[in-house]
């Protein structure tokens, strides 16, 4: 019986320390990443994991993204290749594991759970390369933003798909404009010559969605371009685009530049 008691006590001891084997970390080294819309940059070394804590108020959810050696921008010199992954306050209930790409397309959308004043994001270097990287977290406000997509602030047109039913979010980080507009294609704008099939109607709001700039508008093309100045505090605008009412669903073209 006493051996029996000194295994069960031994494997309790274990576990004990193996939940708790990243508590010391987080207590103690971990760096304060605060919501913004830029990039923030940092370099990671060999045998590094760097904790970054990010302070939840009332943020519904947290778009992460990030830049490194293996996905990034043309005009971009990263260094470091990294994985990242995202946990809960306690650091052992993952958002996600390990993740090797995280810009644009692959940018996460974190759900945070109800009650949490924290998120942590632990980051490693990708197979010992070592070096730079950017890393960035925004706070979404309201729970209709989902899956958001880069928009470039650009005149360059982007080609899209939306089907019955769908709801297409588009980020914009506006830098130090100000001064801009929307414009989008469909298929009966232009006038002629339109080779886009969907018939679409476009919103544009502020970061936290508390600022309308452009509300619910059909045609947006040439003359009808939806002209705002944005009055917010940060850089960041959401576009919203649906089917009209009928809904023809298909393909059309936006784009979002300096006025």
């Amino acid at each position: 019986m006493k051996r029996f008691r000194t295994l069960i006590l031994a494997i309790l001891a274990v576990f004990m320390i193996t939940s708790c084997e990243k508590e010391p970390e987080i207590l103690q080294n971990y760096i304060d990443l605060e919501m913004l819309s830029d990039w923030q940059d940092f370099e990671i070394i060999e045998n590094e994991e760097i904790i970054f804590r990010v302070t939840i108020t009332t943020e519904s959810k947290v778009d992460l993204s990030w830049k490194d050696f293996g996905q990034m921008k043309d005009d971009d010199s990263y260094t470091g290749d990294i994985v990242v992954s995202a946990y809960r306050p306690d650091g052992i209930t993952s958002y996600f594991e390990d993740l090797d790409n995280g810009m644009q397309d692959d940018s996460q959308m974190i759900e945070i759970e109800e009650g949490d004043t924290q998120l942590l994001i632990f980051v490693k270097s990708k197979e010992g390369r070592t070096g730079t990287f950017a890393i960035r977290a925004r706070g979404i406000y309201d729970d209709q933003v989902t899956n958001p997509k880069d928009l470039d602030l650009s005149t360059e047109w982007t080609d899209k798909n939306i089907s019955e039913g769908d709801t297409k979010w588009f980020k914009v980080d506006c830098g130090t404009v100000t001064s801009l507009a929307a414009e989008w294609m469909e298929f009966d704008r232009p006038e002629t010559g339109s080779n886009y099939t969907a018939d679409i109607r476009v919103s544009v709001y502020s970061e936290d969605l508390a600022t309308t700039y452009v509300e619910d508008k059909n045609h947006g093309y040439g003359d009808n371009a939806r002209a705002f100045t944005l009055t917010h505090d940060t850089s960041i605008i959401y576009v919203k685009v649906t089917l009209n009412d009928p809904p023809v669903e298909g393909t059309f073209a936006i784009r979002v530049y300096e006025n």
